[in-house]
């Protein structure tokens, strides 16, 4: 296993890499016009609306294009394990994945990084490249999560997996086909505050002890043409990707989508019922609120 820390603030692009992205080539994401507009309040009050708020155009696109040349470096290393594995022998009896914990804004809703309140395809969607060499290329576009990468790794290589408790679910047969049929039909992903530190700053603490009334959840479910976000202490979001996947049109206040969003409130309340049960309990009572707690 390797692990780089770049593409990640503070962008401190060695040469060549700072100026090999041609900046007049950078395309703006379709979300930063609007800026923070018609989002939750919570995230329009971040600091990461704060920090970067005023930039132009320009600014935009020269940061975009700092974190491309970190994204170049990153390619550059890669090669060189790549490279190091071929002149070994080894890359042709070597499963290679290449992916991340998260993503950036970017500019998008005119945002920069990740974090608590940032439930948005920017951050979430991630990249997978999974290399075997005894699969042909292929780009398959069914949803994963990052838990199911090691049992995935464990079917490949013949290691048995057990059957409970599995968060995880194998995409092996997935690899090399993109006709492949879907393991899952949505993915999810939560973000916590313990009395307003997140993640409680990486120390162990019980779900149990979570407290509406002090800690914050923030959960989201995705399928293949919806997202859904719940927010425990702000407006909850809707998004349509078929016809908005720059998420500027939040659906959960629109009768027209009021069964979407019971169904997905359902569906993301199942999954993290056996951690936030108060939250679930929440989800899945009928004719929940969209409008601000």
């Amino acid at each position: 296993m390797c692990s780089f820390n770049a593409p990640h603030f503070p962008m401190a692009v060695p040469a060549p890499y700072d100026r090999l992205i041609d900046r007049d080539l950078v395309e703006l994401p379709a979300a930063l016009a609007p800026g923070t507009a018609g989002l939750p309040r919570e995230v329009r009050e971040s600091r990461f609306a704060a920090e970067f708020a005023g930039l132009g155009e320009d600014d935009w696109r020269e940061i975009i294009a700092h974190y491309l040349g970190l994204c170049a470096l990153m390619d550059t290393q890669v090669g060189r394990i790549l490279d190091h594995l071929r002149a070994a022998g080894e890359l042709e009896r070597t499963i290679v994945v290449y992916t991340t914990d998260h993503g950036d804004m970017m500019g998008a809703h005119g945002l920069m990084e990740k974090g608590h309140e940032l439930h948005y395809e920017e951050t979430l969607r991630v990249p997978l490249l999974v290399r075997h060499p005894g699969r042909p290329p292929a780009r398959v576009r069914n949803l994963v999560s990052m838990v199911d990468i090691a049992p995935t790794l464990a079917e490949l290589a013949g290691v048995p997996w057990p059957a409970r408790p599995r968060d995880g679910r194998s995409f092996a047969t997935m690899i090399g086909d993109p006709s492949a049929a879907p393991t899952r039909d949505h993915v999810t992903a939560e973000t916590c505050l313990y009395d307003g530190a997140p993640e409680a700053w990486g120390e162990h603490t019980p779900p149990s002890s979570w407290d509406p009334a002090r800690d914050a959840l923030n959960a989201s479910i995705r399928t293949r043409d919806m997202r859904y976000i719940y927010r425990s202490g702000d407006e909850d979001e809707l998004y349509d990707h078929r016809g908005d996947p720059a998420e500027l049109r939040n659906l959960a206040a629109d009768p027209a989508y009021a069964q979407v969003r019971a169904e997905l409130r359902s569906l993301l309340g199942a999954e993290i019922g056996d951690v936030y049960p108060q939250v679930a309990r929440e989800l899945t009572a009928p004719a929940g609120r969209p409008g601000p707690r």
